[in-house]
């Protein structure tokens, strides 16, 4: 072969190889395209679940708080039944009954009034 035909063959070679580059970096970009876009409906549907996480967590706290409510009443009833107990036994012993205030509680503390 001669140098002409050398270079020919070399210059056809970098048009080759220049247009495959376009095709490889036309298919990446597509492919970046479409992960973006797999990304950005992934992210949508974490904040909707984020929203419905965020509404059983209020909803559960709620219900929480009633419970917490309920059990702090039931244990407020129950000690002043057992002081109104311990008073009438006293009582049929022949003892003075001892003073018992009713029992109230405020954030799990027990308080006498």
């Amino acid at each position: 072969m001669t140098n002409a035909d050398n270079i020919r063959t070399l210059t056809d070679d970098v048009v080759k190889a220049y247009g495959d580059r376009i095709e490889s970096l036309a298919s990446i970009r597509q492919e970046v395209s479409h992960i973006k876009q797999d990304a950005a409906r992934m992210l949508d549907g974490f904040k909707e679940a984020d929203k419905e996480r965020a509404s059983e967590v209020s909803h559960i706290k709620q219900e929480t708080a009633r419970m917490l409510d309920g059990f702090r009443n039931e244990c407020e009833d129950t000690a002043n039944a057992w002081h109104g107990l311990v008073s009438a036994m006293q009582s049929k012993r022949g003892q003075k009954p001892a003073k018992t205030a009713k029992v109230r509680y405020a954030h799990g503390k027990g308080k006498k009034d």
